[in-house]
Protein backbone atom coordinates (compact mmCIF):
# COMPACT_ATOMS: atom_id res chain seq x y z
CA UNK A 1 0.00 0.00 0.00
CA UNK A 2 1.33 3.35 -0.91
CA UNK A 3 -1.80 5.16 0.40
CA UNK A 4 -5.79 5.17 0.53
CA UNK A 5 -8.56 6.40 2.18
CA UNK A 6 -12.10 4.47 2.69
CA UNK A 7 -12.22 0.54 2.49
CA UNK A 8 -14.46 -1.78 1.53
CA UNK A 9 -17.74 0.39 1.32
CA UNK A 10 -16.00 3.24 -0.15
CA UNK A 11 -12.85 4.09 -0.92
CA UNK A 12 -9.71 4.68 -2.82
CA UNK A 13 -6.17 3.08 -2.64
CA UNK A 14 -2.73 3.34 -4.59
CA UNK A 15 -0.65 0.35 -4.01
CA UNK A 16 1.78 -1.91 -6.19
CA UNK A 17 0.03 -5.17 -6.81
CA UNK A 18 1.95 -8.59 -8.22
CA UNK A 19 1.57 -8.88 -11.74
CA UNK A 20 0.53 -12.71 -10.57
CA UNK A 21 -2.09 -13.51 -8.12
CA UNK A 22 -0.62 -16.47 -6.66
CA UNK A 23 2.85 -14.80 -6.37
CA UNK A 24 2.51 -14.27 -2.72
CA UNK A 25 1.48 -18.38 -2.34
CA UNK A 26 5.09 -19.52 -4.68
CA UNK A 27 6.46 -21.21 -1.51
CA UNK A 28 3.09 -23.39 -2.00
CA UNK A 29 3.64 -23.87 -4.90
CA UNK A 30 7.02 -24.60 -4.43
CA UNK A 31 6.18 -26.82 -1.69
CA UNK A 32 3.86 -28.82 -3.37
CA UNK A 33 6.25 -29.35 -6.37
CA UNK A 34 8.79 -30.66 -4.14
CA UNK A 35 6.88 -33.19 -2.26
CA UNK A 36 4.83 -34.43 -5.75
CA UNK A 37 8.28 -34.39 -7.09
CA UNK A 38 9.81 -36.91 -4.03
CA UNK A 39 6.52 -38.90 -4.12
CA UNK A 40 7.49 -39.36 -8.29
CA UNK A 41 10.83 -40.54 -7.60
CA UNK A 42 9.25 -43.15 -5.30
CA UNK A 43 6.94 -44.39 -7.72
CA UNK A 44 10.17 -44.55 -9.99
CA UNK A 45 12.49 -46.19 -7.60
CA UNK A 46 9.83 -48.74 -6.25
CA UNK A 47 8.29 -49.39 -9.80
CA UNK A 48 11.83 -50.50 -11.19
CA UNK A 49 12.64 -52.24 -8.05
CA UNK A 50 9.37 -54.21 -8.76
CA UNK A 51 9.61 -54.40 -12.42
CA UNK A 52 6.45 -52.76 -12.72
CA UNK A 53 4.62 -52.53 -16.56
CA UNK A 54 5.98 -49.65 -19.14
CA UNK A 55 2.23 -47.90 -18.78
CA UNK A 56 2.80 -47.90 -14.69
CA UNK A 57 6.42 -46.65 -15.21
CA UNK A 58 5.20 -44.29 -17.54
CA UNK A 59 2.76 -42.67 -15.24
CA UNK A 60 5.38 -42.46 -12.85
CA UNK A 61 7.92 -40.48 -15.18
CA UNK A 62 5.23 -38.16 -15.83
CA UNK A 63 4.47 -37.15 -12.38
CA UNK A 64 7.93 -36.54 -11.80
CA UNK A 65 8.14 -34.66 -15.15
CA UNK A 66 5.07 -32.66 -14.05
CA UNK A 67 6.39 -31.72 -10.30
CA UNK A 68 9.95 -31.27 -11.61
CA UNK A 69 8.41 -28.41 -14.00
CA UNK A 70 6.29 -27.01 -11.41
CA UNK A 71 9.47 -26.76 -9.20
CA UNK A 72 11.64 -24.56 -11.64
CA UNK A 73 8.83 -22.45 -12.57
CA UNK A 74 8.27 -21.27 -9.29
CA UNK A 75 12.31 -20.32 -9.26
CA UNK A 76 12.53 -19.11 -12.25
CA UNK A 77 10.17 -16.97 -11.80
CA UNK A 78 12.07 -15.77 -8.65
CA UNK A 79 15.06 -15.64 -10.25
CA UNK A 80 14.06 -13.33 -13.49
CA UNK A 81 11.90 -11.11 -11.65
CA UNK A 82 8.19 -12.00 -12.64
CA UNK A 83 5.70 -10.79 -9.97
CA UNK A 84 7.72 -7.36 -9.15
CA UNK A 85 4.87 -5.05 -8.08
CA UNK A 86 2.49 -3.04 -11.24
CA UNK A 87 1.10 0.07 -9.65
CA UNK A 88 -2.61 0.26 -9.44
CA UNK A 89 -4.92 3.47 -8.54
CA UNK A 90 -8.61 1.97 -7.44
CA UNK A 91 -11.72 3.59 -6.84
CA UNK A 92 -14.47 2.19 -4.93
CA UNK A 93 -17.71 3.88 -5.46
CA UNK A 94 -19.87 2.82 -2.85
CA UNK A 95 -19.29 -0.93 -2.99
CA UNK A 96 -21.49 -0.65 -6.11
CA UNK A 97 -18.49 -0.36 -8.75
CA UNK A 98 -15.12 -0.48 -8.27
CA UNK A 99 -12.41 1.04 -11.35
CA UNK A 100 -8.67 0.18 -11.01
CA UNK A 101 -6.15 1.74 -13.64
CA UNK A 102 -2.82 -0.23 -13.80
CA UNK A 103 0.67 0.09 -15.11
CA UNK A 104 2.97 -2.44 -16.18
CA UNK A 105 5.23 -3.86 -13.50
CA UNK A 106 8.04 -1.78 -12.03
CA UNK A 107 11.65 -2.72 -12.04
CA UNK A 108 13.76 -2.19 -8.96
CA UNK A 109 14.81 1.42 -8.49
CA UNK A 110 13.20 4.52 -7.54
CA UNK A 111 9.87 5.27 -9.30
CA UNK A 112 7.10 8.66 -9.61
CA UNK A 113 3.31 7.78 -9.44
CA UNK A 114 0.60 9.79 -10.50
CA UNK A 115 -2.89 9.79 -10.47
CA UNK A 116 -4.64 12.77 -12.56
CA UNK A 117 -8.03 13.08 -11.70
CA UNK A 118 -10.19 15.78 -13.68
CA UNK A 119 -13.75 15.81 -12.23
CA UNK A 120 -17.05 16.63 -15.03
CA UNK A 121 -18.01 19.53 -12.79
CA UNK A 122 -17.58 21.01 -8.99
CA UNK A 123 -21.15 19.63 -7.56
CA UNK A 124 -20.24 16.46 -5.37
CA UNK A 125 -21.31 13.13 -7.60
CA UNK A 126 -19.91 14.02 -10.71
CA UNK A 127 -17.95 11.97 -12.26
CA UNK A 128 -14.68 12.64 -14.18
CA UNK A 129 -11.56 10.93 -16.30
CA UNK A 130 -8.64 9.62 -14.20
CA UNK A 131 -5.08 9.12 -15.75
CA UNK A 132 -2.16 6.87 -14.23
CA UNK A 133 1.23 8.40 -14.90
CA UNK A 134 4.53 6.66 -14.21
CA UNK A 135 7.83 7.99 -14.24
CA UNK A 136 6.08 11.03 -16.56
CA UNK A 137 4.41 8.42 -18.77
CA UNK A 138 0.93 7.58 -19.13
CA UNK A 139 -0.38 4.16 -18.58
CA UNK A 140 -3.37 4.05 -18.25
CA UNK A 141 -6.47 6.11 -18.61
CA UNK A 142 -10.28 5.37 -17.68
CA UNK A 143 -13.32 7.49 -17.07
CA UNK A 144 -16.20 7.17 -13.90
CA UNK A 145 -19.81 7.94 -14.80
CA UNK A 146 -20.05 9.02 -10.89
CA UNK A 147 -17.96 10.08 -7.88
CA UNK A 148 -18.91 9.49 -4.33
CA UNK A 149 -21.94 12.28 -3.34
CA UNK A 150 -20.64 11.82 0.48
CA UNK A 151 -17.78 11.21 2.95
CA UNK A 152 -16.04 8.40 2.81
CA UNK A 153 -17.45 5.60 6.23
CA UNK A 154 -16.19 6.99 9.17
CA UNK A 155 -15.12 3.89 10.50
CA UNK A 156 -12.15 4.21 7.98
CA UNK A 157 -9.09 5.65 8.11
CA UNK A 158 -6.43 7.67 5.89
CA UNK A 159 -2.81 5.52 6.09
CA UNK A 160 -0.06 5.96 4.35
CA UNK A 161 2.40 2.96 3.41
CA UNK A 162 -0.44 0.23 5.06
CA UNK A 163 -4.03 -0.17 5.29
CA UNK A 164 -5.31 -0.31 9.15
CA UNK A 165 -8.93 -1.05 8.06
CA UNK A 166 -10.54 -3.26 5.49
CA UNK A 167 -9.61 -3.12 2.22
CA UNK A 168 -10.59 -1.32 -1.02
CA UNK A 169 -10.32 -3.82 -3.58
CA UNK A 170 -12.58 -6.96 -3.29
CA UNK A 171 -12.11 -9.56 -6.19
CA UNK A 172 -9.14 -8.13 -8.74
CA UNK A 173 -6.44 -6.58 -7.19
CA UNK A 174 -7.11 -7.89 -3.64
CA UNK A 175 -4.99 -7.73 -0.81
CA UNK A 176 -4.62 -8.36 3.24
CA UNK A 177 -4.50 -5.94 5.09
CA UNK A 178 -2.49 -4.28 6.82
CA UNK A 179 -0.92 -5.15 3.43
CA UNK A 180 2.47 -3.15 4.49
CA UNK A 181 4.68 -1.38 1.86
CA UNK A 182 8.00 -3.19 2.03
CA UNK A 183 10.24 -0.13 0.07
CA UNK A 184 10.67 3.81 0.57
CA UNK A 185 7.97 6.40 0.09
CA UNK A 186 9.58 9.80 -0.14
CA UNK A 187 6.72 11.75 -0.47
CA UNK A 188 3.51 11.93 -0.84
CA UNK A 189 1.37 14.58 -2.33
CA UNK A 190 -2.40 15.60 -2.94
CA UNK A 191 -2.53 18.82 -5.39
CA UNK A 192 -5.86 20.17 -5.78
CA UNK A 193 -6.68 22.19 -8.97
CA UNK A 194 -8.19 25.10 -9.20
CA UNK A 195 -12.29 24.71 -9.12
CA UNK A 196 -11.67 21.50 -7.06
CA UNK A 197 -10.62 22.80 -3.33
CA UNK A 198 -12.62 22.27 -0.61
CA UNK A 199 -11.21 25.01 1.27
CA UNK A 200 -14.59 26.92 1.32
CA UNK A 201 -16.31 23.89 3.05
CA UNK A 202 -15.77 23.42 6.47
CA UNK A 203 -17.62 20.06 6.51
CA UNK A 204 -15.49 18.56 3.67
CA UNK A 205 -11.70 19.86 5.22
CA UNK A 206 -12.80 18.65 8.80
CA UNK A 207 -12.76 15.27 7.48
CA UNK A 208 -9.76 14.84 5.45
CA UNK A 209 -8.09 16.73 8.97
CA UNK A 210 -9.39 14.10 11.47
CA UNK A 211 -8.37 10.95 9.24
CA UNK A 212 -4.77 12.31 8.92
CA UNK A 213 -4.83 12.95 13.01
CA UNK A 214 -6.10 9.31 13.17
CA UNK A 215 -3.04 8.41 11.16
CA UNK A 216 -0.74 9.96 13.23
CA UNK A 217 -2.25 8.31 16.29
Amino acid sequence: MIVTDGGRFGGYAMFLSRSFNWWDNASVFRNIGLLVLLFGLLLVWMGRSRHWKSITMGLSYLVVVLAACLVIAVFTTRIVGLGRGKPVFLYNFLDLKRTAWAGPELSAGKHTIVFDFKSDGPDLGKGGTGVLLVDGREVDRKSIEHGTPVTFPEDESFDIGRDTRTGVALLEYRYDPPFKFNGKIDNVTFDLKPGQSVENDPKQVAAPAGAVARAKD
